[in-house]
């Protein structure tokens, strides 16, 4: 069986995820 995700591990990685695109498309110095 797959492991259970909780709803807010779930929002957590989105959340990482669409940081780390604004971070990129903001800030293209880096």
């Amino acid at each position: 069986m797959p492991p259970r995700w909780t709803v807010r591990e779930i929002i957590r990685v989105i959340e990482a995820d669409g940081w780390f695109l604004v971070d990129t498309r903001e800030s293209p110095r880096q």
